[in-house]
């Protein structure tokens, strides 16, 4: 914190001596929009911005970013209206930072559809970057259907495209289309990425999918993602979760990298099928390897709880104390252990 009370003191006074030397203020306005959004100082942005003698489209772009990057999403839709009244043309990153603030409105669907129209009157509706937070916007609120259709009348997708439907049809756990899209992808010549081959991962986990799962597992082997920890606790969640807890355990051992979440996948497996003991040794061993979580605490005093066993409980919550690692979910997780085992 206080470093960063520095920095944003620094940048101040060099932002006072650049204009006291005379350089013209459009010219390093967007980057000192940009540091002053960074530093969490969205008020001298602001102060920055209207300063200004005239607007062009990248400053009207970076000004409301920076609303969006600091929260202020409602300031951000008005600041485009601002930009619309003064006739500043857009270009195509325009939509794309207004389709952010829309995407994180409640009250959004006037605006959604205002921008989608106005960005097709504009000659933006082929441009990929566009329709990729487009369909980015639609999967958010649930609107499957609307993505689908910006996704079949784009002339060019990208894997952005693809990985973005498929995660739509996930979230509306409607696998059957994710799959097909899946295969659509990689026969049109796509190469899936870790962040596609997660989510695909996830939707055989959710929907129960184990064969799917370790279809997936040989394809993620082949395509050389079986280093990519976040790809490989997906794989030992779905084989957690579906209680295929022998294969967890040899892809755990395989692992030569495992952090906190992966020994929570399989402390949770284990409770899942009632181990407590197994339980407690993954507990052990995690603490030479991995710090544990709060996550962690809570899975493991559920299990001492469901097996009865006072001693370990009260273990777990000294650990709790000591680390400074209590709060309301463990806390209510410890007041049920008590209340069980007395």
């Amino acid at each position: 914190m206080l470093c960063s009370c520095t920095n944003l003191r620094m940048l101040k006074q060099t932002h006072a001596l650049i204009l006291s030397n005379g350089f013209e203020p459009i010219s390093i306005a967007p980057k000192l929009i940009t540091l002053y959004t960074v530093f969490d100082d969205l008020e001298s942005a602001v102060s920055v911005f209207k300063g200004l003698p005239e607007i062009n489209t990248f400053t009207w772009n970076i000004m409301i970013k920076a609303h969006v990057d600091s929260g202020a999403f409602d300031s951000a839709v008005c600041l485009y209206r601002e930009m619309r009244e003064s006739g500043a043309p857009h270009d195509s990153f325009t939509f794309p930072v207004i389709n952010r603030a829309i995407s994180s409105l409640d009250r959004s669907l006037g605006y959604r559809e205002m921008v989608h129209s106005l960005a097709i009157q504009m000659g933006f509706g082929s441009d990929v970057y566009f329709c990729n937070t487009l369909i980015g916007l639609y999967v958010k609120q649930g609107c499957i259907g609307h993505a689908c259709q910006v996704f079949d009348e784009m002339c060019h997708s990208d894997l952005v495209s693809w990985t973005s439907m498929i995660s739509g049809y996930v979230w509306s756990r409607n696998y059957c289309d994710a799959f097909r899209l899946f295969h659509d992808m990689r026969t049109k010549e796509f190469t899936p990425n870790s962040v596609t081959m997660l989510i695909m991962v996830q939707a055989c986990s959710i929907s129960g999918n184990p064969v799917g799962g370790t279809q997936l597992h040989g394809y993620l082997i082949k395509r050389g993602f079986e280093n990519n920890v976040s790809v490989q606790n997906s794989i030992l969640a779905l084989y957690a979760n579906t209680g295929k807890l022998e294969d967890a355990e040899i892809l755990f051992n395989k692992m030569d990298k495992r952090d906190a979440i992966s020994w929570n996948i399989m402390i949770s497996g284990s409770l899942l099928i009632g181990d407590s003991i197994r339980v407690a040794e993954n507990f052990d061993r995690m603490r030479y390897e991995a710090v544990p979580s709060r996550e962690t605490l809570t899975l493991v005093t559920s299990a001492f709880a469901k097996s009865g066993n006072l001693i370990q409980g009260e273990k777990i919550h000294g650990y709790a104390l000591k680390f400074g690692l209590i709060d309301v979910v463990l806390q209510t997780s410890l007041v049920q252990f008590y209340a069980k085992c007395g």
